[in-house]
């Protein structure tokens, strides 16, 4: 079978992934195409990260996101996890790792969700701004799309047990771990629309000459916190989601988005690197090896 066919004939990725994965090995292996073609163990170690990352790729319900070529940009070619000649010695930087890259490709995806035209998405009676709640229900609803702990579940279980096809018992022990994950993403990809969506506000503001911003009924009752709520709180972190969104609201108020990104940054921080990086090794070695 040609390298083309090979990536041809897996058609969960795009093409664009595909090529992504075959120059990868490639270049791991410091071949060029016309060497690859002849090289049996090449061919086959293409196909092996082909069917990885389409595997993995199942286990996310939005395929168009990035998810693939940032778990990519942290993996690698997947051989040396699979066969053992790699092992993960540091869990919690790997972790780290996955995080800072997956928030690398989704940030400008979250940005697209801050109107450009952020007067025609609020109106100001007074010193009283009032949210478009559509503009927050689109944000929620790609996130849910986007990310689960169900999918990161199946990729921490395929490395830490080395197979393709994770059995739903090992799926199942990951998921503290990659809950974990899931809940340090959504901080960071939170935390980096509202810092964006404040730096808009503050222009607003100063447009229409407003003092004080009242936010009607407080943001916790707008469209897009109203329906991240529950899965904050199914996570265990509903009071850092209270702790951000009144932040939030504080920092708008008072209109200065220097002191609201340091604060929103902190939160994060705190969170991200207190709740999910100390913890993990533990987490993730609670499972057995078998």
């Amino acid at each position: 079978m040609k390298l083309a066919e090979i990536a041809l004939s897996n058609q969960k990725l795009t093409r664009e992934e595909q090529l992504q994965v075959v120059s990868m090995v490639l270049e791991t292996s410091n071949l060029t195409i016309a060497e690859a073609k002849t090289n049996k163990i090449i061919r086959e170690e293409i196909k092996l990260n082909l069917e990885f990352y389409t595997e993995v790729k199942k286990g996310f319900i939005n395929e168009g996101a990035g998810i693939i070529g940032s778990i990519m940009s942290v993996l690698g070619n997947i051989k040396d996890f699979l066969t053992g000649a790699k092992v993960i010695k540091d869990i919690s930087s790997f972790i780290r790792g996955i995080v800072d890259k997956i928030a690398e490709k989704l940030k400008p995806l979250v940005d697209q969700y801050v109107p450009t035209n952020l007067q025609n998405a609020v109106t100001a009676t007074g010193n009283t701004i009032v949210f478009s709640i559509d503009m927050f229900k689109g944000l929620a609803k790609w996130l849910y799309e986007t990310l689960s702990p169900a999918g990161l579940a199946k990729l921490f279980a395929m490395i830490k047990y080395k197979t393709l096809r994770p059995s739903e018992e090992q799926k199942k022990c990951m998921l503290a771990a990659a809950t974990a994950v899931y809940r340090a993403l959504l901080y960071v990809l939170v935390v980096a629309f509202l810092v964006k969506l404040g730096i808009a506000l503050s222009a607003v503001v100063a447009a229409k000459k407003i003092t004080a911003v009242a936010l009607a009924g407080g943001v916790q009752k707008a469209g897009f916190a109203a329906s991240l709520k529950p899965i904050f709180v199914k996570l265990g972190g509903g009071s850092v989601f209270k702790g951000i969104f009144s932040t939030f609201s504080a920092g708008i108020k008072a209109n200065d988005t220097a002191k609201l990104k340091a604060q929103l940054d902190a939160i994060k921080k705190q969170e991200t690197d207190g709740s999910v990086f100390e913890k993990i090794n533990s987490v993730w070695n609670q499972c057995s090896t078998n």
